[in-house]
């Protein structure tokens, strides 16, 4: 969208999928080997798809500002942000 002197300005609505399925293991023990522990972790995520909302403005040709957040839908929230300067 043309904001005229005041640059460019995007709108965005769209998805985001994650699918992990994750085993962790490992063994310690103490220093003389007498007692070993072993740890075993699954981690899987709760809900694949994930909504997310975002804007982008080119305030000039040298800045831009961009933001979006990722958390209507599922379990999974994020913010991200970022100014930038082209030379």
């Amino acid at each position: 969208m043309n904001l005229g002197d005041n640059g460019n300005l995007a709108l965005f609505v769209t998805g985001n999928y994650l699918k992990a399925d994750l085993t962790i293991s490992w063994q310690v023990s103490t220093p003389d080997g007498q007692i070993v522990i072993d740890y075993t972790f699954a981690e899987k995520n709760k809900d694949g798809w994930n909504a997310v909302v975002g804007a982008s403005w080119d305030s000039s040709k040298r800045w831009s500002i961009m933001a979006e957040y990722n958390g209507f839908i599922g379990s999974r929230e994020t913010f991200t942000a970022s100014l930038a300067r082209r030379f």
